[in-house]
């Protein structure tokens, strides 16, 4: 709650009241939004990465039907430009992380980070063992 309490004791902002309810709810949303944004973030960077790999694959299989070899001089015209690029996406991850563990969790980066991280889903397959008695 102190990082929304600052924003208010800023010294231009004068005659505002606020009830401690209303600070520790709109740190929540803020909480959620910066959750949100860095797993959003996580899945540009993981779709940028998927991208590639398809490219890959593609000149793969064409170098393989066409039997020429293009596929090394083209990865690396991808990999330079813009698409094959994730690095402002990998700066504003990072900057995402330093701002919300120094704001919201007092730089306790273990807990930052557990938030952070989007859950992975535990599929859990059940298997089901069928037994036939017999009966003489």
């Amino acid at each position: 709650m102190s990082t929304i309490k600052g924003v208010f004791d800023d010294a231009r902002v004068k005659g505002l009241s606020y009830k401690k309810q209303e600070l520790k709810e709109v740190e929540d949303r803020l909480k959620a939004a910066f959750i949100e944004f860095y797993q959003k973030l996580c899945h540009l960077k993981h779709y940028s990465f998927m991208n590639l790999s398809a490219f890959s694959k593609i000149l793969k299989k064409y170098e393989k039907i066409t039997s020429r070899t293009v596929a090394r001089s083209y990865m690396k015209i991808v990999e330079d430009s813009y698409i094959g690029s994730s690095e402002e996406v990998t700066g504003l991850i990072e900057r995402v992380e330093v701002v919300f563990i120094k704001n919201f969790l007092n730089s306790n980066s273990r807990e930052g980070m557990k938030l952070l991280r989007p859950k992975q889903k535990i599929e859990r397959h059940r298997i089901t063992f069928f037994s036939a008695s017999m009966h003489i």
